[in-house]
């Protein structure tokens, strides 16, 4: 189940910079179904949402008569980055592929570049493409710390 707490400060997020009072359990509904992943990547998939909110809020969405509406390009570019993201945790399906060709993924054209992606790259470094590691670099200065 989706962390409760990411989904509250999103609606908080949201709700403040709509004009419109927002039904939480409509936001809430429409969140998970549009980022339509398993139970145990929806965190991740809200912690890189709230990321982006924070600095941009309207990147999430619309209102629409009342109704909150995400961003079907930003739910899509969450899947995309948490699906590369797979690639270097063990276990997941991406991770397997990624072993079984020796080389990482460069479909990456539509991932949310975050310091968890920086991370996992630089650890597996060797295996990364010239595209990839021209993206460390290029994005280096827009990393936080944490």
């Amino acid at each position: 189940m989706a962390s409760e707490s990411l989904i509250n400060e999103l609606f908080e997020i949201v709700q403040i910079n709509s004009v419109d009072k927002l039904s939480y359990d409509d936001f809430e509904k429409d969140l998970l179904k549009n980022i339509n992943l398993p139970n145990d990547e929806i965190d991740r998939a809200l912690s890189i949402i709230l990321s982006q909110a924070e600095v941009n809020p309207s990147v999430i969405g619309e209102t629409k008569g009342g109704t909150f509406v995400i961003s079907p390009s930003l739910s899509s570019n969450v899947i995309s980055t948490i699906k590369y993201e797979n690639q270097f945790i063990e276990g997941k399906e991406e991770f397997k592929a990624r072993i079984s060709k020796k080389e990482i993924s460069n479909e990456f054209s539509a991932i949310i570049l975050n310091s968890n992606i920086i991370d996992k790259m630089i650890d597996n470094y060797n295996m990364l493409s010239d595209n990839e590691l021209q993206m460390i670099i290029d994005n280096f200065d827009n990393m936080t710390a944490d």
